[in-house]
């Protein structure tokens, strides 16, 4: 059964020595939702709004998987020339646009349509890896935002053109559609304070590859170093540092770059801190209690965790601004909240008035909602969707866990198993593809994959080993976690449809001799995973 169990902060303090003298609820049960064997697709649009006017297009997206060449963002107010379909920018070429996919990024990219304004004829002209024509589509008259789009079944897109022999055009909302893909090859970068050890979360990793987790300084030989949260922004890993103790760990990071977590003060209390580049770390305070962490962070800047409060207990936080907002219990005395996503609804875990632990919503219009369990007593939410789609574990009337999905026609959905007894999840994405873990018939645990489109849970399967987890999943579809070999040994892999399960070990480049990759832990949407090594953490990006 899930239980709000108290636990000390953080299982790898315990394994390095470190005496945290706090405790915080853990959700004690995973999350799950079934899969249909179908691809997973992913819809990228760019909008070039985020270009200054009269800037060259080139490696502004690369991030995203495109790199451009012969086009300009244009600005086009009070200018009626080449109207835009969305906010006021468009991209202009004087004749002759090319944009390049990274498939090992955008993932492999099936169809791609634009808001052409040109004369007739002009066209997109899309081409393979091998430069073989596969698909066009031109303007049949002279057009201002004449919609375009092109499609292909077989291979993939890896380029197109868009032209019409020389005459100037410009081009809006230019739209991909890619099934996600693992990469040929990845760099690799150490994510490394001097010690060799780390951990990071789904939520320790943003859309564009820039990653917050823990790591251990160096040691004095007779002992590990201590723990420190880190960020990793682009070019070099810091150390956050602490609010004024010995120790931090971050837990999640958002689009721009903040940072949230928990740091020792002066006084040996564990305070959530939110972290900028420009500010540094900001103590959140409590709710009373002496000790409190930050566990997720949207886009807003909206924070949530669990603060002890005056009296025995803790409860789910709500941070903006400067203040912390009690979400209060279901009538019991503990709660805790894990996600938030961009709408602000919070999801986690709360006692009811029985003691019994549930998953809980909470939106400011509505305040906090006991989602329900499966037909037993006790039920946890994990993550939350942009769509508000919740996932977690939820006890069945005979006393099983299983994988639950909320909302549904019948309030909560249960997303089974893979034959087994048990489910749990741990991540979805905005496509509403659900990843964890389930049992077997035989017993053994699986990753899986499950989609809304229907079909039940899909098997990952393993590395020929017996057992595997899925730790995170990016909005292509991309999953990765850790699966057993044939020897018995753990390795990190990612699977998507295209690729399935590849041990990431067999697609490094350039990297450390010696160096054994054990488990992926989180993925962003530009591709980039964090791996767990016998060195230490590393960031791997495609190449």
């Amino acid at each position: 059964m899930i239980r709000l169990t108290w636990v000390w902060l953080g299982c790898l303090a315990q394994q390095w020595g470190i005496g945290l003298r706090f405790r915080l609820y853990a959700l004690m049960g995973a999350i799950a939702i079934g899969v249909a064997a179908t691809a997973s697709t992913a819809t990228t649009t760019l909008d070039f709004e985020d270009v200054p006017d009269g800037t060259s297009l080139t490696n502004q997206y690369q991030s995203r998987g495109v790199t451009i060449s012969g086009v300009t963002a244009y600005n086009t107010v009070g200018h009626a020339t080449f109207p835009p379909v969305s906010g006021t920018n468009v991209a202009y070429s004087e004749g002759l646009a090319h944009f390049q996919f990274n498939a090992g990024i955008s993932g492999n990219v099936t169809s791609v349509s634009a808001y052409l304004s040109g004369v007739a004829n002009v066209g997109i002209f899309a081409f393979d890896s091998a430069n073989n024509q596969v698909a066009q589509s031109t303007l049949s008259s002279d057009a201002t935002n004449a919609f375009l789009s092109v499609t292909t079944s077989g291979n993939a897109i890896a380029k197109i053109q868009i032209h019409n022999g020389g005459t100037s055009f410009a081009i809006d909302d230019l739209s991909f559609t890619s099934t996600g893909t693992v990469a040929s090859l990845y760099g690799a970068t150490a994510l490394s304070l001097g010690g060799n050890a780390g951990t990071i979360t789904p939520q320790g990793i943003n859309a564009s590859g820039q990653a917050a987790g823990t790591a251990t300084l160096a040691g004095n030989g007779r002992r590990p170093g201590e723990l420190r949260a880190f960020a990793w922004l682009g070019s070099a890993i810091q150390d956050l540092g602490t609010l004024g103790g010995r120790s931090s760990m971050a837990n999640a990071i958002n689009p721009s770059g903040k940072v949230v977590g928990t740091a020792q003060n002066g006084r040996g209390q564990m305070h959530a801190f939110l972290w900028t580049a420009g500010d540094g770390m900001i103590d959140l305070g409590t709710l009373g209690g002496n000790n409190s962490v930050a566990n997720a962070i949207n886009g807003s800047g909206q924070i949530v965790g669990t603060s002890q409060v005056r009296r025995d207990g803790q409860h789910a936080f709500l941070w903006i601004n400067g203040g912390l907002t009690d979400l209060g219990t279901l009538g019991g005395s503990g709660s805790s909240a894990a996600a938030i996503n961009d709408a602000g609804r919070i999801v986690g875990a709360a006692q009811n008035r029985d003691g019994q632990q549930r998953a809980f919503s909470w939106m400011s219009s509505e305040g906090m909602v006991d989602l329900g369990t499966l037909g037993g007593k006790t039920s946890a939410a994990a993550a939350v969707n942009s769509d508000g789609r919740v996932i977690g574990s939820a006890q069945t009337a005979s006393g099983q866990l299983h994988a639950f999905a909320w909302p549904s026609s019948d309030g909560m959905a249960d997303l089974g198993t893979l034959g087994g007894k048990d489910s749990t999840a741990v991540g979805i994405n905005n496509s509403g593809e659900v990843i964890g873990r389930a049992q077997t018939a035989s017993g053994t645990w699986h990753a899986f994959l499950w989609r809304q489109t229907g079909g039940g849970m899909l098997d990952l399967g393993t590395l020929g080993g017996k057992t595997s987890t899925a730790a995170a999943i990016n909005y292509a579809g991309v999953v990765v976690g850790t699966a057993q070999t044939a020897s018995g040994e753990w390795r990190a892999f990612a699977w998507s449809s295209v690729s399935g399960m590849v041990d990431l070990n067999s697609r490094l480049t350039g990297a450390p001799a010696g160096i054994k990759l054990s488990g992926a832990l989180a993925v962003s949407d530009d591709g980039a995973i964090v791996v767990q090594t016998n060195q230490g953490l590393m960031l791997l990006r495609p190449q």
